[in-house]
């Protein structure tokens, strides 16, 4: 096939749409608000029962007259659990200011629509 043949440049045209699908589709993921609550609540979740677990081994290495640390000082965000939709490939890490604007935008747009959707649901 030609550098300039229809059916080349249709193919190209799928495929870069099949890409654009599943990118819009894992940043709709990753900042919908049930998602983001749930993958906090896994953090919060995961420090806890580490704490616990800290808790109740320390009398195992011996009485300690150290307090039991403050859950936020002993437990950064990152360690806690991995995001399951951490950035890859498929997300692009660096975006350009007007990208990143036309995003903010469309997660805004999301965000009232599911708001209004579940306001919606509420006075049926």
């Amino acid at each position: 096939m030609s550098a300039g043949d229809p059916e080349e440049i249709r193919e190209e045209i799928e495929r870069t749409r099949d890409e654009l699908s599943r990118d819009v589709d894992a940043l709709r993921d990753k900042v919908s608000p049930g998602q983001v609550a749930r993958r906090q609540a896994d953090r919060v979740r995961a420090g806890v029962a580490r704490v616990k677990d800290r808790v109740r081994h320390s009398g195992d290495e011996g009485a300690s007259d150290e307090a039991v640390p403050d859950a936020p000082d002993e437990i950064a965000p990152e360690e806690a659990v991995p995001d399951p939709v951490a950035p890859d490939e498929t997300v692009p890490h660096d975006v350009a200011p007007e990208v990143q604007a036309r995003e903010d935008l469309a997660r805004d747009q999301m965000a009232r629509d599911e708001h209004a959707w579940r306001t919606d649901r509420m006075t049926d």
